[in-house]
């Protein structure tokens, strides 16, 4: 059972910790969930938002794949373009869209990749090649028309153009109408090319709803709003990037604050429940200590109870035989209890039994241990060098603290002190033998006249079993008038005449073995048969003395009898 010492350890290691371990764990779990929550949410809008970009870049090149294919697969390019470049005619069909914000740049290239027409901005330029501004992925486009001409007949990419990002599309002239015998082999390659500028950016950002979308010349790696953009050969072009909307953060910098809230409602409330529970703790704690407490006190008296001094008793014992220290033990009964709380009642022999506990308490307050083992006996134990002598000098003291009668209510009582006193040997008597021999003592007093106190011999033993077997005798006796009463003659000295008589009890005359009064009588009073055998004299004189006229019979009463206040 927890002390109010350990009590806190002990609640700490069977309540709080277990708590603060789920309380935390379920905290950390739903802290994680929610993070979770918002993390997933950033995490599926940056995979959306890369694919409306990855989108927006494949619509600019597929819108620009599928003019070229219209210009480029159209019996009047094949003509005016398919071999030889008509300029005029080139100027006004595709310089001039140039100037358009379908695609800025126009490369028409022979199958030997040289540059057959150029335009840009819907100016012919002369000067301007295809080589030049397309470099290695000039070559990379028209091997891949060359060798898919059917299966894929528009090649395109993003390239990179005066260093800027540009999408590029490319296709072979040919006819459209059927039962041209023309072979595209040795017609040119038509390319249109569209820079990605800002302007570019912004209208897809718009059209795809993606915020800030922009080229970088520089790799970043992978990571959220990057999408890496490679050349149709893989060099590396550059990267797009856009604002990631983070749309979690958003909910948690809105709802952030009553999670957090939330999260504190919820350890206030644990809170609350492990100080109930501690105080619920400490109150059952409490109540297993007072409970224990009380099974150890006397509840009429308030001093130790018999469990208590068997328990002092015996840690004691194991104590003084370590330190090869003395002890000593008082076992006291008060002579003529029965008698008070057979004629006053209960109410009184309990205030007797008060008066004696306190004075008790008053003559050994330097005991170890003070304790009412039952009824009206008492005990004390005493322990250290000085234990022998102090445990004779209480005993008097004990003996002496019912000289005088005791008045409760108006009502007089009398009674005194038989106690017993054992000392601890060097034999390997236990706590049940070491009281056994101070009851030994206790009775022996008693069996000697009472109102003292007898320190245990091995002698007694002996003299209790003899005693107790003459008590039982005495007792059988007594219940079947067996005893006889024999009458002394009282003689006047002067006229030598009996006057009376004096009636004297005796052993039955056929019993096997035959004691005398002074050996059963003080048995009677220490077994508590001197009662009883007294009224067995009282009535036995009484019926004789009816049939004497002239003479009295004096009956013998012992001390014992006038302590019972209904004598007489």
């Amino acid at each position: 059972m927890p002390t109010q010492k350990s009590l806190a350890p002990s609640f700490a290691l069977k309540v709080l910790a277990p708590s603060v371990a789920a309380v935390s764990g379920i905290a950390l779990l739903l802290l994680y969930i929610v993070n979770g929550i918002f993390e997933e949410t950033n995490r599926l809008d940056s995979a959306y938002s890369e694919k409306l970009a990855s989108a927006a870049v494949e619509t600019l090149r597929r819108s620009l794949d599928s003019i070229i294919y219209d210009n480029a697969v159209w019996d009047d390019a094949a003509v005016n373009a398919g071999t030889a470049v008509d300029t005029k005619w080139a100027d006004g069909t595709w310089g001039y869209s140039s100037e358009l914000d379908v695609y800025d740049t126009v490369f028409v290239v022979n199958p030997e990749g040289s540059t057959a027409y150029a335009a840009r901005h819907g100016k012919h330029e002369a000067g301007l090649t295809a080589k030049d501004e397309l470099g290695p992925e000039l070559d990379v486009m028209m091997g891949t028309l060359a060798k898919s001409a059917e299966s894929e007949p528009v090649a395109s990419g993003i390239v990179l153009i005066d260093g800027k990002p540009s999408a590029v599309s490319a296709a072979r002239i040919a006819y459209a109408g059927e039962g041209k015998t023309d072979t595209a082999d040795g017609l040119n390659y038509l390319f249109f090319a569209k820079t990605i500028d800002e302007s570019t950016l912004d209208g897809l950002a718009k059209r795809y709803v993606v915020d800030e979308l922009s080229f970088n010349h520089h790799e970043l790696g992978p990571r959220d709003g990057v999408i890496a953009i490679t050349s149709p050969s893989g060099a590396a072009v550059g990267t797009l990037t856009w604002k990631s909307r983070s749309p979690g953060d958003i909910v948690r910098q809105k709802f952030g604050y009553v999670v957090t809230m939330t999260l504190v409602m919820f350890l206030f409330l644990i809170a609350v429940l492990l100080y109930m529970s501690w105080k619920g703790f400490k109150d059952a704690n409490d109540s297993r200590l007072k409970a224990e407490a009380a099974s150890l006190r006397d509840d009429l008296t308030g001093l130790a109870n018999r469990r208590e001094m068997l328990a002092a008793l015996s840690s004691g014992v194991v104590a003084a035989r370590d330190k090869k220290e003395s002890l000593s033990l008082i076992y006291a009964d008060l002579d003529g209890f029965k008698e008070v709380n057979d004629s006053y009642g209960h109410e009184v022999g309990d205030m007797l039994l008060k008066a004696a506990a306190a004075g008790f308490a008053y003559l050994g307050e330097d005991a170890n241990v003070i304790a009412r083992l039952g009824g009206d006996e008492f005990a004390m134990m005493f322990t250290g060098p000085a234990a022998t002598e102090r445990s004779r000098n209480v005993a008097q003291r004990m003996i002496a603290f019912f000289d005088e009668p005791m008045i409760f209510d108006g009502r007089v009582t009398s009674v005194s002190v038989s106690a017993g006193i054992v000392d601890l040997e060097d034999d390997d008597a236990d706590v049940e033998e070491i009281i056994r021999r101070a009851d030994v003592a206790m009775y022996k007093a008693k069996s000697e006249g009472r109102n003292r106190a007898n320190v245990y011999h091995k002698s007694f033993d002996f003299k209790r079993d003899e005693n107790r077997h003459i008590a039982m005798q005495l007792r059988e006796h007594i219940a079947h008038g067996n005893l006889t009463v024999v009458y002394q003659p009282i003689v006047d000295s002067r006229t030598r005449r009996i006057k009376g008589v004096e009636a004297l009890v005796r052993w039955p005359k056929d019993a096997p073995i035959r004691y005398t009064p002074d050996v059963f009588i003080p048995v009677a009073e220490e077994f508590g048969l001197i009662e009883d055998l007294g009224l067995f004299v009282l009535r036995e004189a009484c019926r004789q003395a009816a049939q004497w006229d002239d003479i009295f019979v004096a009956v013998n009463v012992s001390p014992i009898q006038f302590m019972n206040p209904s004598f007489g």
